[in-house]
């Protein structure tokens, strides 16, 4: 069984990629991305790089053969070009006759068109295709990365999210339940949402924070005019992408991403790693 990862380059595509290596061996996974700048270490370990562009449906074609599962992580495109970008994929995809498609989708897309966070218009249409498309699929909807929570330059953490409370869970922790449901034929045409046993928001978070660090962070919500403005002026983000990121903070604010469940528990069989313990372990390593 071959497993290829688009893009292999991401931080989530390398990290699943290094749960794969340890199970089914490096000549058993393709790593397909745009540039291989980031791939050396996994090139020595005897991984297969391979050139692949969203934005090239021949490049695709060609990266896709040979390889009987395909694990997908859409881009950070701007949502109209993310639906070609992935039109581009499941094309390419079938094509080859891909075995099976494992999708890493959005886990308050169960909010339906209701949803204020913008991206959610894509992922219910990249769902809806891959379900449409006659391939096996398997669709695994992460929720948020606990790695923002440590992207603040100060002890001020500054966010539009009101009081709202959402799940978190480490790209470890996602990257290995992505690469389960590519090693067991049980997760053929299944749908899973990965969420920790516990929802929490931005001021008990301010508290772990300050736990662990033994030292005062506080949490001050901002308006979305004034988040914009900083996104766009301290981190340089593209305006299309503050949009998104606002939205997604709206969506918790108002109670869209309240969700809990023990799909983690059943692709891996065991319970993910509490938040404190996450985010204790990553400010070790840094």
């Amino acid at each position: 069984m071959k497993v290829n990862i688009m893009p292999g380059s991401s931080e989530l595509g390398r990290k699943t990629a290094l749960v794969l290596i340890e199970k089914i061996g490096a000549k058993n996974v393709i790593m397909t991305a745009r540039s291989d700048e980031k791939l050396k270490s996994f090139f020595e370990k005897g991984v297969e790089i391979r050139y692949g562009d969203y934005n090239d449906p021949d490049s695709l074609e060609k990266s896709f053969k040979n390889g009987e599962i395909l694990i997908l992580i859409p881009s950070i495109s701007p949502p109209i070009k993310r639906v070609i970008e992935f039109q581009n994929a499941l094309d390419a995809a079938k094509k080859n006759k891909i075995k099976r498609f494992i999708l890493s989708s959005i886990f308050n897309i169960t909010k339906g068109t209701d949803s204020v966070f913008m991206m959610t218009p894509f992922y219910l249409y990249a769902e809806s295709s891959l379900k449409l498309s006659g391939l096996e699929y398997t669709i695994v909807r992460n929720s948020w990365y606990s790695e923002v929570l440590l992207n603040e330059k100060e002890n001020i953490l500054e966010e539009p999210a009101g009081n709202g409370k959402t799940s978190y869970m480490g790209k470890d922790e996602m990257a290995k339940a992505l690469a389960f449901t590519a090693l067991d034929e049980k997760h053929v045409n299944k749908s899973y949402t990965l969420t920790t046993n516990k929802l929490i928001n931005y001021y008990e978070i301010a508290d772990i924070l300050s736990n662990i660090k033994k030292e005062k962070f506080s949490y001050k919500p901002m308006s979305k005019e004034e988040y914009k403005k900083k996104l766009m002026s301290v981190y340089n983000e593209q305006e299309y992408f503050a949009d998104i990121l606002i939205s997604l903070y709206e969506a918790t604010a108002k109670g869209e991403d309240e969700i809990i469940n023990d799909d983690y528990k059943k692709i891996t069989g065991k319970d993910p790693e509490n938040i404190e313990d996450y985010l204790k372990k990553l400010i070790c390593i840094k």
